[in-house]
């Protein structure tokens, strides 16, 4: 089942001060709230009265809005957070990398409420990283919480039996993420110019979907390549 995308939300000063009030009061971050479509709850409000699903899984925290918390009684509900939105806002705030550290000090102790409900609405709570784990265990909900690491098929990706040779770096990620934004330019200003001094051949291959302008213009540079969304991962 398909349902259309909401427009992107307003931009403005005024429109973003009603959008954190409204994150004030409601404890649902903008990002969330602007995607829910009534039309969607209802299709799944009546799928789950029919017993229509065994289980129901949100990737990240964005549809976690369509999941109502009595639902945990009568099916599994899982939630599969691939990272912490507090913890990464907590993160940016102590490196200094977040673009905006002000408004990201506002929204550090709404985030943390709001993380808290939602992983307590679930009957089961999958993570990726032992320090997300033991984040959750700092909120004591109920929920049942699980590690699951990211790993890599090996036979997409099997060892390799001999040295390729050259010097070829990978950096992969989304690109319209914060936080690769941030390796990308770092990396690229920062470490692989020096690396160029001592490798004149090195080559460095920037990977991964929706690249920011600002990821974009690191392909002008001598040396890098950015490729944006690509078929398979297993060519580079």
């Amino acid at each position: 089942m398909l349902f259309p995308r909401p427009n992107n939300p307003e931009s403005g000063i005024v429109e973003k001060v009603k959008r954190f009030c409204q994150f004030l009061i409601t404890g649902t971050p903008s990002n969330v709230s602007f995607l829910y479509d009534q039309s969607i709850q209802n299709w799944v409000d009546q799928a789950v009265k029919n017993n229509d699903f065994d289980a129901i899984t949100c990737e990240h925290s964005v549809n976690e809005i369509y999941i109502r918390p009595h639902w945990k009684e009568k099916i599994k509900t899982v939630i599969n957070s691939h990272s912490s939105v507090y913890r990464t806002c907590q993160h940016q705030l102590d490196t200094a990398t977040s673009e905006n550290s002000q408004r990201d000090r506002l929204y550090l102790p709404l985030l943390k409420r709001y993380e808290k409900r939602v992983y307590q609405k679930f009957s089961h709570v999958v993570v990726t990283t032992d320090d997300d784990y033991q984040q959750l265990k700092e909120f004591k909900i109920n929920s049942q919480v699980s590690v699951l690491p990211n790993g890599v098929d090996l036979g997409i990706f099997p060892e390799r039996s001999s040295d390729p040779g050259g010097h070829h770096l990978i950096l992969t990620g989304g690109m319209d993420y914060v936080t690769n934004i941030d390796a990308a330019c770092f990396f690229s200003q920062e470490i692989f110019p020096l690396l160029r001094q001592k490798y004149p051949d090195a080559i460095l291959t920037i990977v991964g979907a929706n690249p920011t302008e600002s990821v974009l213009k690191l392909g002008k540079n001598p040396g890098i390549t950015v490729t944006g969304k690509v078929p398979s991962m297993a060519e580079y």
